[in-house]
C-alpha cells in the first residue's frame, strides 16, 4: 500500500545506497545482507515512507563482469570475441535483479513506497565511469547493464520515450 501525505503534512523521504554498505567486504562480513531493507522496512510500518530515493549501487553487479570472463575463456572464447556476450550478459543482469528485488525485505519496500533510482559503476561493475580504456567487452557489458537499468530502475520508461521520440 501506497502512503501519500495530506497537504499539512511533510513527506518523509527515505535514502538508500550501496545496500547500506561502503564496500563488498562489508557486503561479505554482514550476515544478513538486507540489514538496511530490515531497518527501512520497520521505519516504515511505524510511520510510512513518501518517496525512496536510491542513490547508486541499487544492485552489485561486479561480480557478473568477472564470472561472464572467466566462463567464457573456459569455454576457448577470446575476450576480443564478443559474440554472443550482449545476450549472456543480458540474462545475467536480469537474473541478478530478479534474485536481489524477489527477497522479501527489499519486495516489500519497492512494492510499498514509490522510487526514484540512479545507477553508477557498480550498477553495471566496479569502476565504469572511470576507466581511461574501453574494452569491445566492457561495452557490451555497459549495453547489457543499461537495458537491465531501463527495465528495472526505470520501469522501461527511458526505453519506452525513445521509441516515441525517435
Amino acid at each position: 500500500m501506497c502512503h501519500i501525505p495530506s497537504l499539512k503534512a511533510y513527506p518523509r523521504i527515505v535514502f538508500g545506497s550501496c545496500a547500506g554498505f561502503a564496500t563488498q567486504d562489508e557486503i561479505r562480513e554482514e550476515s544478513d545482507s538486507n540489514v538496511m531493507w530490515i531497518h527501512m522496512r520497520l521505519e516504515h510500518a511505524e510511520k510510512p515512507f513518501h518517496l525512496f530515493i536510491l542513490g547508486g549501487d541499487v544492485v552489485y553487479a561486479d561480480p557478473i563482469f568477472v564470472k561472464l570472463k572467466e566462463e567464457r575463456k573456459a569455454r576457448g572464447i577470446d575476450e576480443t570475441d564478443t559474440t554472443g556476450l550482449l545476450e549472456e550478459a543480458r540474462a545475467k543482469y536480469f537474473e541478478l535483479y530478479i534474485s536481489r528485488w524477489r527477497q522479501p525485505e527489499q519486495a516489500y519496500m519497492l512494492s510499498r513506497v514509490p522510487s526514484f533510482m540512479m545507477w553508477d559503476d557498480h550498477d553495471i561493475f566496479d569502476g565504469w565511469g572511470s576507466l581511461r580504456k574501453i574494452t569491445p567487452f566492457m561495452k557490451e557489458m555497459y549495453k547489457a547493464a543499461r537495458e537491465n537499468f531501463n527495465l528495472f530502475q526505470l520501469r522501461g520508461l527511458r526505453q519506452n520515450a525513445a521509441v516515441q521520440h525517435g
